[in-house]
């Protein structure tokens, strides 16, 4: 008998291990088994004296079109006699999902800029869906159709930052590309909005030409958004032109 063992039903899979077995029986003794495959793989074996025999590899992921693989086998017993057991075929179709791959020019990303994403998707059999989903600062979602189920296809998708984005706020780019089996490749791109806008002071304490401020009042700024230098070489305590030695401390969220 000449069966499939793995995958345990369904066809030969690209890209994926497989394990086909030849079993013989003889009223006496089986001495010799011998098993061939040819068509979508070509593999030979023989074994003396054990009464079964295995034939294993991998589907190449390469393989651009579907197929089939033949298995022919005979076994001989102790007499001489041998068997020729009715070839087998099997089935082999596309197991590999496409490789996505997704890449945006190196400069910062700004509010109110145009992020140029290229997409790259590249299959044996050819390359049947597209997807591109962008969360966070921006949104944007596009599933355009591919004529013709291309094995390399590379376009360009144009996604609008938001003038009002915040800087370090994330882009979240999901690309998926399908095939026409329904195998799914998929990638991600983390990103982030640059931060164009200088901080500016929002409160100053004491006020600038204030009176009566207590001799115990700690001068304090606080800044728009988290800064950093905040130190001595930047901050001076001074009575009059004569500099007063102080020290500076930074909060926790480093806005003042």
């Amino acid at each position: 008998a000449i069966i499939q063992t793995s995958p345990i039903g369904g066809p030969l899979l690209t890209g994926h291990p497989y394990t086909l077995e030849v079993n013989a029986a003889d009223d006496s003794q089986v001495v010799r088994v011998w098993a061939r495959a040819t068509g979508a793989l070509t593999q030979e074996a023989q074994v003396n004296g054990p009464s079964s025999l295995l034939l294993t590899g991998t589907i190449p992921a390469s393989m651009a079109s579907a197929g089939t693989v033949t298995v022919e086998a005979e076994a001989q017993d102790n007499s001489g006699l041998t068997t020729v057991a009715t070839p087998v075929e099997f089935q082999v179709v596309d197991g590999v999902a496409p490789v996505v791959a997704g890449s945006v020019p190196a400069q910062a990303i700004v509010p109110g800029s145009t992020l140029v994403l290229t997409v790259t998707a590249d299959d044996a059999f050819g390359v049947a869906s597209e997807a591109v989903l962008v969360t966070g600062a921006a949104s944007y979602s596009s599933s355009p159709s591919l004529a013709g189920m291309p094995t390399h296809d590379v376009r360009t998708y144009s996604i609008s930052i938001p003038s009002g984005a915040a800087g370090g706020e994330p882009i979240h780019v999901s690309i998926a590309g399908g095939d026409a089996r329904g195998n799914i490749g998929q990638t991600t791109l983390e990103l982030v909005v640059a931060d164009s806008a200088a901080p500016t002071i929002v409160s100053l304490a004491p006020a600038d030409d204030a009176t009566s401020v207590g001799l115990l009042t700690l001068p304090s700024v606080e800044f728009s958004e988290a800064v950093v230098g905040l130190d001595g070489g930047s901050f001076f305590l001074l009575e009059g032109s004569t500099p007063v030695a102080a020290t500076v401390s930074v909060a926790g969220n480093a806005r003042s």
